[in-house]
């Protein structure tokens, strides 16, 4: 570490002394040559450069000079003299202002002292107050112009108050200012809309102009941002930037990323995009940033735009930029508040069982006597109120009409009703922002605040949010040191959905009994044990989802601390060292608090509760609430050291950042369960965790009182080191150069991966072609192709090389035992992903169409990956650098202005394709059921990693309606040997699990300060496997089946109306697997989506036209619903294991002050 930090210091001190270069030599040696010639090198020869009119110095004009090692002001001293004319001259800064003086016409005594020449002097800048070198400055009535220094700095010799100043720059809108008696003017150009310069690139490390880029990168401006008013930025993302995915269906087990850039480049490491806010990587929760505090993200696709991130950025970088003040601005405050409202989710979409069928299924094993063996169980297992009804009807407890009638009655009910009724509720969100910014000469601020507050749609739930950001920049010394400090504090509380719902659930239940009063459902232990059990010893037993839906005392708390400092000090000019120091802290407590009166904690009690002879009862687990917590907490420091060099001279442009970065990243949790729990007092009671005890409801059975967790506490610390460059270079402001390079070490590599030092690097070009003077291609005004191609790199925090433990617990002896997770590994690496990139940006005449297109290809090789290794080593496989994956692919993004004048039409296609395989795993599984679960990662060679795999289907038997399938090519209901089956040439590949291609169509209408748009999203290319009936799960839940129930067959000929298979009985396990995993059960999931209509109006606040303080009032309607769907079913490919998000309608005000 610290040898590091020695030579990034002394990098910065070498930078330092850089400074004395501008006092360089000059050596002269000319016998009449021409005065351009001599002065052109002068300026090789130093960092001046030489600013007059075309008329000052004649063709003819010849001068002899011969200097040595001389200065800047030695020479022009001496020019002066040689000059067969008199000339004046003025320095400032790099520059050195040449003028002619006429001789007047009658001589004097004496020679008349040079007329006083009066300069315009100033700054030109961006919209981000950055400067902009190059732009021209001229006077309308003068035939002289100047361009700006690496600084944005200009001085114009002979202007007058009232003259009319011009600025103009390749991108940007021309702008006019009148010179006043000041003589100093500051311009800031605007950015045109379509331009290929439009925008600023900002990678989190350095920052660069568009026009000078050569990577592939995406900018999502606040108005884009804005579009949303989702409190997670996650959702505003959507459909808003090329090859950006937003993945709704994620289930546990498969490491996959609600986000993916460019698709998927890892296995089993990280596969989530790298964030970086504000210049440093952000491990905290997304939903912490407050969505109204970002000025942009830049999404960084390719090598060459995110390899300056290194191991980090394998798959890509978001880079959250937030809002800052300006200097030199008045104080603006701007204030949104929006309303929102929700619907309810749909209780009907997630398949279920009607209830007449399902007593029907009970009915059914009722007569097989399938219960019988659960009655006479001494563990007392729950059975169902249409089992309790049949067993009291056969016991004589109840008539057979009333039997009949309330089995009538509960055929016709519906548990999903009462749900909507009574657990449900529309939502209700709102939601305030404010912030105060500007500044002044030598500072500039930014304050805000924002609330959230939000009833979801399970009662007794919500979310609360407080965000609070300042950042304050001020300028010493003279300008030449900037020193900039930011404070981001976030809260946030999640009162969380617990459904109360325990073990089984029934379709014909009813929340409220006959009197209106929370319902008793039977849950876990026999309903009819339960209403007799301890003889008023014990606590109510009963479980009423009602009530403990009430009683919902669960919370997530999340606050989010970070300080950040920066010092960035301008040595010469475009010379910076700076100095950067973030300090982040994460804590998450998830607090868990169930009341005596909740069915947990009475539960609990009961189990354990011991009654003896005498009657005296003891509790092991004391009575009180019993209060879970498990807390999480993320601290790290992060130190970066950086110069910066920036340097134009005639044709030249160079810029080279170097640095080198120090993490420490301190992970810990600690997980702790209170019983006894006084919410008051927050007292608790000890118990005894190491002692078995037997249980009440059945004497046969000990066990220990159960703690929070088998491992408690736990620690993980990570440090990374980085050293970094990149090198910039353009020529004649259309040919740029680009090279990365970075090196990383961590704890989490091998001591032999940190000692070789093989850093990743990127190298990229681009050619600005429509800047050329042969170019002459009036209908594409502007063209620029770019190429790319270099090393990002990804990391496994799970794994490390070093040996890995799980602790299991104690045995029955009390000794504690642990698993072997990884051996140890000294040759463990990061992840390296390769990538080339070749794309083009272009505008259409007139900025009617314009847009950027680019083509990749990927190649991700030591990807973490299950290796097999020989058993007599004592481990069967062990995680290690031994896989590859590969992928290419397309982003588009076209924009269209249809209609430009009082009625305005735009129109945004963004479309994007991805492809991955996997193209080496040597852990292939020795049966193709491996494949066909879905529940594990399970790579295949030559396919995309999340991939839809099945068996072949024939179709029904007619005779008994048993699914029919292939073994070995051959028709067979052998469905141990087909599901099971070595044969590889039984599996098929029925398509990618993710998207191939996918993207958005936006339309936008104006008129006046009305602006109307609407946004279609679109996902093709994949498929996913629908549920259906699995008859085995009758056997352990009767009432949870699939409707597909109703849909079996029953007779000959039903074959041809249904793929479901006829129900038997006893229930074939095997027969099962095969049909779940047939290939009918396969559905394509292309759909188009409708995702938001806006409408909104902007006005103006103030009569005076040079103030602008407007006012904005929206609507929103976000979620509305498929427009189009490949499949057949009422199925949402968006949402296949979840309710799909309600709709929600949005009421809005902006205000800028």
């Amino acid at each position: 570490m610290w040898k590091t930090v020695k030579t990034a210091a002394l990098l910065l001190i070498v930078c330092l002394l850089t400074q004395f270069q501008a006092y360089a030599q000059i050596d002269l040696s000319y016998e009449k040559a021409p005065i351009k010639e001599v002065l052109t090198s002068i300026e090789k020869q130093s960092h001046y450069k030489f600013i007059y009119q075309n008329t000052t110095f004649d063709g003819k004009d010849r001068i002899t000079i011969r200097v040595r090692n001389a200065t800047i002001h030695q020479v022009l001293d001496s020019l002066k003299k040689q000059f067969p004319f008199s000339i004046t001259y003025l320095i400032e800064e790099n520059m050195i202002t040449v003028v002619r003086i006429t001789p007047v016409a009658e001589p004097k005594p004496k020679p008349p002292p040079p007329p006083q020449i009066v300069y315009l002097r100033g700054a030109v800048m961006d919209e981000q107050e950055e400067p902009l070198y190059g732009a021209t400055v001229y006077v309308k009535r003068l035939p002289l112009s100047v361009a700006t220094n690496i600084d944005g700095k200009f001085s114009l010799p002979n202007v007058k108050p009232g003259d009319t100043v011009v600025f103009t720059n390749i991108g940007y809108e021309m702008q006019e200012l009148v010179a006043d008696a000041t003589m100093k003017l500051t311009a800031k150009l605007v950015a045109k809309v379509n331009s290929l310069t439009d925008v600023s690139i900002t990678s989190g490390i350095h920052r660069e102009e568009r026009r000078r880029s050569t990577g592939a990168f995406a900018v999502v401006d606040g108005k884009a941002i804005n579009r949303g008013t989702a409190a997670n930025i996650v959702d505003r993302l959507e459909g808003v930037t090329p090859s950006l995915l937003v993945n709704r269906n994620i289930t546990g087990g498969l490491n996959q990323s609600e986000l993916s850039i460019r698709g998927r480049s890892t296995i089993s490491a990280e596969p989530r995009p790298l964030i970086v806010l504000d210049n440093f990587p952000y491990n905290g929760a997304l939903s912490s940033i407050n969505p109204n505090d970002i000025e942009k993200i830049t999404v960084l696709r390719d090598a060459a735009a995110a390899a300056i991130w290194g191991a980090y950025s394998g798959n890509g970088v978001l880079v959250i930029t937030t809002k800052k003040g300006k200097y030199n601005q008045a104080p603006r405050v701007s204030f949104s508040s929006t309303l929102i409202s929700g619907d309810k989710p749909d209780p009907y979409y997630l398949p279920a069982l009607s209830s007449r069928s399902a007593i029907e299924i009970e009915q059914f094993f009722y007569d097989k006597n399938f219960y019988s063996l659960f009655e006479s169980n001494g563990t007392r297992p729950v059975l169902s109120p249409v089992i309790e009804l049949l067993i009291a009807k056969r016991e004589g407890k109840i008539s057979s009409d009333a039997a009949d009638a309330e089995l009538e009655r509960l055929k016709n009910a519906d548990y999903r009703k009462d749900v909507d009724d009574l657990l449900m509720q529309r939502a209700f969100y709102q939601q305030y922002a404010v912030n105060v910014r500007g500044g002044g000469v030598n500072n500039h601020y930014y304050l805000s605040a924002g609330y959230d507050d939000q009833k979801q749609n399970f009662i007794n739930t919500g979310y609360k949010r407080i965000t609070v950001n300042a950042s304050n920049t001020i300028l010493f010394l003279k300008k030449r040191l900037e020193v900039n400090t930011n404070i981001l504090f976030s809260s946030s509380r999640t009162k969380k959905d617990v459904s109360g719902v325990f073990g089984v659930s029934y379709p014909y239940a009813s929340l409220l009994d006959s009197n209106g009063n929370p319902a008793v459902m039977p849950a876990e232990i026999r309903q009819t044990y339960k209403d007799t059990a301890g003889r008023g010893r014990l606590l109510d037993w009963n479980y009423r989802p009602l009530e403990e839906a009430r009683l919902n005392d669960s919370k997530l708390d999340l606050n989010s601390y970070r300080m950040d400092i920066a010092l960035r000090y301008k040595i010469i000019a475009g010379l910076y060292g700076s100095i950067m120091y973030q300090y982040n802290k994460d804590v998450g407590e998830d607090n868990d608090l169930r009341s005596q009166e909740s069915y947990f904690t009475r539960n609990l009690i009961n189990k354990y509760t011991q009654v003896s002879s005498a009657g005296e009862v003891v509790r092991p687990i004391p009575l009180g609430g019993i209060f879970d917590s498990r807390r999480s907490t993320s601290t790290s420091h992060n130190l970066r050291l950086k110069t910066e060099f920036s340097k134009a001279w005639n044709d030249h442009e160079l810029s080279v950042v170097a640095g080198a970065d120090i993490r420490s990243v301190d992970m810990k949790f600690n997980y702790s369960r209170l019983y006894g729990y006084n919410k008051e007092s927050q007292s608790s009671m000890p118990v005894d965790y190491e002692g078995f005890y037997p249980m009440y409801h059945t004497s046969s059975q000990t066990n220990r009182i159960p703690p929070a967790a088998t491992i408690p506490t736990g620690y993980e610390k990570s440090n990374f080191m980085s050293m970094y460059g990149n090198f910039l270079y353009t020529y004649k402001r259309n040919y740029n150069f680009s090279f990365s390079l970075r090196k990383d070490e961590s704890n989490l590599f091998g001591v032999e991966t940190n000692q070789k030092g093989v850093p990743l690097w990127a190298a990229g070009a681009s050619w600005n072609a429509s800047n050329e003077s042969f170019y002459n291609i009036d209908w594409l005004p502007e063209l620029k192709l770019r190429v790319s191609s270099g090393y990002t790199g990804n990391i496994d925090r799970r794994t490390s090389a070093f040996t890995a433990a799980a602790k299991d617990g104690t045995n029955l002896y009390g000794s504690p035992t642990a698993s072997i997770l990884n051996p140890p590994n000294p040759s463990l690496r990061w992840e390296k992903i390769y990538m080339f990139n070749i794309g083009v940006d272009f505008t259409f005449k007139g900025s009617r169409i314009y847009g950027s297109l680019d083509f990749y290809r990927r190649k991700a090789k030591d990807l973490i990956g299950v290796t097999p290794v020989d058993p007599t080593s004592g481990v069967e496989s062990f995680k290690w650098n031994s896989s590859s994956m590969k992928g290419k692919g397309v982003d588009v993004q076209l924009n269209f202005k249809v209609l430009n004048g009082k009625l305005g039409w735009t129109s945004s296609i963004i479309a994007s394709y991805n492809l991955d395989k996997v193209d080496k795993y040597l852990d292939k599984g020795n049966m193709i059921s491996t494949y066909l679960g879905g529940q594990t990662i399970a790579p295949l060679q030559g396919n995309p990693l999340y991939s839809i795999y099945a068996v072949r289907w024939k179709g029904l038997d007619s005779v008994n309606g048993d699914p029919v399938g292939y073994l070995n090519g051959q028709l067979s209901k052998d469905y141990p040997q087909i599901v099971n089956s070595a044969n590889f040439g039984d599996l098929l590949f029925k398509g990618s699990a993710t998207p191939k291609y996918y993207g958005s169509f936006i339309n936008t209408f104006s008129y006046r300060g009305f602006e109307l748009s609407c946004m279609f999203t679109y996902k093709f290319g994949y498929s996913f496997r629908r549920s259906s009936i699995v008859y085995y799960q009758l056997l352990l839940n009767q009432t949870l089946a699939h409707p597909d129930y109703d849909l079996r067959w029953e007779k000959a000929g039903d074959e041809k109306s249904t793929n479901v298979p006829s129900f038997q009985y006893p229930i074939n396990f095997n027969r099962d697997l095969f049909y779940n995993y047939s290939e009918v059960l396969v559905e394509k999931g292309d759909h188009i989506r409708l995702k938001d209509i806006r409408f909104s109006y902007l006005f103006s606040l103030s009569k005076k036209k040079e103030q602008k303080n407007n006012a904005e009032v929206f609507c929103l309607i976000n979620n509305i619903g498929l427009v189009w769907k490949a499949n057949k079913y009422e199925i949402d490919p968006d949402f296949l294991y979840s309710q799909p998000i309600p709709r929600i309608y949005s009421l809005g005000v902006k205000m800028e002050l």
